[in-house]
């Protein structure tokens, strides 16, 4: 009736219409450069205007205004979703350099920044309430900040456990032998543990990869510690052979010190210990025989302690106090 009555309201009203929409229009692409420019305090107010907007001119410009809004959240979850789907690469990597470590702790801290914005928290809260009623992208392609957050998380982490799989697979195929390779491992840990979420995450598997490693140490020494046992009860030239790669693969583990302090220099103090006792023991069982002429069998038994010392000399090279 009043557009029968008085067309130029019509007309009025269509201009109006036509400029809303435009303004709508401008307001919507001035969302897309907080976005990806990770400002997300000033993305959340945009969004908000463009959603309050949209509620108001969708009466007058159609259900249109609210597919943009949709397509602006969209945007944005594409965005912060981007930063688990950059990472898959990086983290097909056997090994990480610091380069890589550095970018996933960016991409990090960017999603930490996203989540702790209490307004863009809001932002999502209203956009799963859209999801509810049956309006917006599907609920499947839809996470919540946390989410997102914590699945980026969860994606370091598994590569973490895979590098404990592997050190507990380089231990079971090669034991000591392993132990240089194994520092690598380590580090890898060292590295990827600078990321401050990744540090409290995965300390449990750390320290009970340091304390594995620390055992298999330990077991070396006992290794040690047995075979001067067998060698005692030897007689004469002793190969000492065995002993010497053992103490040599043990050297290789002073790399330990950086993740269990002291714990290199414990281990070798007490196999250095009983090497200079058991050198000691020798001497003193020499100066001790008698080698006077009614003892004629002391000579042999003399000969059998020079020898069994000078078998000793190839493991000076790894126990300099036995020089």
């Amino acid at each position: 009736m009043l557009k029968k009555s008085f067309p130029e309201l019509e007309l009025e009203y269509r201009k109006n219409c036509k400029d809303f929409e435009e303004r709508f229009d401008a307001l919507v692409k001035s969302a897309d450069e907080p976005i990806l420019a990770n400002e997300f305090s000033q993305a959340a107010e945009i969004i908000l205007v463009i959603y309050k907007s949209s509620q108001v001119l969708k009466v007058h410009l159609s259900e249109k205004v609210e597919d943009k809004y949709r397509d602006t959240f969209v945007l944005l979850l594409k965005h912060l979703n981007s930063f688990s789907e950059k990472a898959e690469p990086i983290l097909d990597k056997i090994r990480l350099n610091d380069d890589n470590v550095k970018t996933l702790n960016e991409y990090m801290n960017i999603l930490r920044s996203a989540k702790e914005t209490s307004t863009l928290q809001d932002r999502f809260s209203t956009y799963a309430e859209m999801l509810k009623n049956g309006t917006g992208t599907s609920p499947n392609n839809f996470r919540n900040l946390n989410e997102i957050y914590s699945d980026f998380i969860e994606k370091i982490v598994k590569y973490f456990d895979q590098i404990n799989i592997r050190i507990k697979e380089l231990f079971e195929k090669n034991g000591d032998y392993a132990l240089e390779q194994i520092e690598k491992l380590v580090s890898d840990m060292d590295t990827i543990r600078k990321i401050p979420e990744i540090e409290g995450k995965t300390s449990g598997t750390y320290y009970r990869t340091v304390e594995n490693v620390r055992g298999y140490m330990q077991q070396l020494q006992k290794d040690a510690e047995q075979l001067l046992v067998d060698m005692d009860k030897k007689s004469g030239s002793i190969n000492y052979s065995n002993l010497a790669r053992s103490l040599s693969r043990l050297k290789n583990a002073e790399w330990i010190n950086r993740v269990s302090p002291g714990a290199y220099e414990t281990l070798m103090r007490r196999i250095t210990e009983e090497l200079i006792e058991n050198a000691q023991k020798l001497e003193e069982q020499l100066k001790r025989l008698d080698f006077h002429l009614r003892h004629p069998d002391n000579v042999a038994l003399a000969q059998d302690i020079i020898e069994k010392v000078e078998s000793m000399r190839i493991l000076e090279r790894s126990v300099p106090d036995l020089e």
